[in-house]
C-alpha cells in the first residue's frame, strides 16, 4: 500500500513536471532582445497546456537578473538554486520546487535564458507556477486503482488459498468417519 502510494504520487508529480517544463520552454522561446530592449510575446499555448488541469492556477514571472519585474506576478516564491545562465552554449537547467503562495500549494520551475543580441547581452529568469489540485487528484486516482487491485488480488487468492485447503482436507473427513465407524 506505501509502495503503491509512493508510486501515484512520483507519477502524477512527474507528469506535471513535464507539463509545467513544456509551458516554460514555450514561453522562454518567445522573449528576444530587439534593439536593446527585451521583447515578450507570450504564447497562449503555453497556458493552454496548463489549461489541461482546470482546477488548477497558473502563476507566472519573467524577470531580468537583477531582479526587475517585465512581467507576471512581483511576489512570486522564487528558488536559490536557479543556476544562472553564464554563456550563450549553456543548456537551460530547470530547478523545480514547493512553495506556499495565496494560501494555495504551487509546485514551481524556474529556469534562466540569455538574450545575445549584437552589441548586448541579458539573461532573464523565468518564474512558472501551478497549483497541485490535479496531481493530488491524478495521484489518489491511481492509488485507488492500486488498491482495488491490491484487494481483488488478496481477495481471489485467499479465495483459492481456502478452497485448496478444503480440497486437501476433505480426504481427512472420510477418513474421520471410517475411524469412528
Amino acid at each position: 500500500i506505501w509502495t503503491a502510494n509512493l508510486y501515484a504520487n512520483r507519477a502524477a508529480k512527474l507528469s506535471y513536471d513535464r507539463l509545467i517544463h513544456g509551458a516554460a520552454l514555450q514561453i522562454a522561446e518567445n522573449i528576444n532582445l530587439l534593439d536593446q530592449k527585451v521583447v515578450i510575446d507570450l504564447p497562449v499555448s503555453a497556458f493552454e497546456t496548463l489549461a489541461l488541469a482546470p482546477s488548477d492556477k497558473a502563476f507566472y514571472a519573467i524577470t531580468l537578473a537583477d531582479g526587475r519585474l517585465l512581467t507576471g506576478y512581483d511576489n512570486l516564491p522564487q528558488s536559490k538554486q536557479v543556476r544562472p545562465v553564464t554563456d550563450a552554449s549553456d543548456e537551460v537547467i530547470p530547478v523545480y520546487y514547493d512553495a506556499t503562495y495565496k494560501g494555495e500549494q504551487v509546485r514551481f520551475i524556474a529556469l534562466s535564458k540569455r538574450l545575445i543580441e549584437a552589441d548586448d547581452s541579458r539573461v532573464v529568469n523565468i518564474t512558472l507556477g501551478q497549483t497541485t489540485l490535479a496531481r493530488t487528484q491524478l495521484a489518489s486516482e491511481m492509488g485507488g486503482l492500486v488498491m482495488q487491485f491490491l484487494v481483488g488480488f488478496f481477495v481471489i487468492t485467499l479465495s483459492l488459498l481456502m478452497f485448496g485447503i478444503w480440497r486437501v482436507l476433505r480426504p481427512l473427513k472420510f477418513l474421520k468417519r471410517a475411524i469412528e465407524d
